[in-house]
Order: structure tokens, then C-alpha cells, then sequence
């Protein structure tokens, strides 16, 4: 039986356990198990496939945080002596997005 209906979900990563080694994947509400009962279907998407998408996208991808219609997330630790607890806690995954050490 294959079903009539058709979706997409973006999960960059997801599947992969993208992260340093050794790390788990962030967890996630979404059960292997009910996608593969279901009989959901998972592809991979590159940004290549799209190559007549990429003017748009660079447009609006500039425009966009110079308007602060989009945020990228860090945490900032002042000081060199906090270089080593940002490694750490960056390889932990204790940080959504960038680690940065102000000097």
C-alpha cells in the first residue's frame, strides 16, 4: 500500500549523527521505528541540485541578517583563559552555533 500523501522535512544532520566523533545526534521527537512502519521514504537534498535557486538564495541569504530577519546563535567567553572550556564544551555540544573567545 503506498500512501497518497507527500511532505517534506528538512533534518540537516540528523541521520548522519553529524557532530565530532564519539558525540550522539541532538535527541529528537521523531522515531526511526514509526518513519520506517510507515513506510516513509527519507532523500537527500544538495544544494547542487538546485544550482538555478542560487542567485535568489544569495540575495535573500544577505540581505537577511543585515536586517536581523535572521540570527545566527552563539555564546561568547571573554578571555584566553576560556579557550579551553570553549573546546570543551563545544565538543560536548553544550552550544547551539558558534563558540567564540573575546579577547
Amino acid at each position: 500500500m503506498t500512501s497518497q500523501y507527500r511532505g517534506a522535512a528538512p533534518t540537516p544532520g540528523w541521520f548522519s549523527g553529524a557532530g565530532p566523533r564519539g558525540t550522539r545526534p541532538a535527541p529528537s521527537g521523531i522515531s526511526t521505528l514509526a518513519l520506517i512502519a510507515r513506510g516513509v521514504t527519507l532523500r537527500g537534498i544538495s544544494a547542487m541540485d538546485h544550482r538555478d535557486a542560487m542567485p535568489a538564495y544569495l540575495r535573500e541569504f544577505g540581505r537577511a541578517p543585515r536586517e536581523g530577519a535572521l540570527v545566527y546563535p552563539y555564546t561568547r567567553l571573554t578571555g584566553i583563559g576560556q579557550a579551553p572550556r570553549a573546546l570543551c564544551e563545544l565538543v560536548a555540544g553544550r552550544h547551539l552555533g558558534a563558540v567564540l573567545v573575546e579577547l
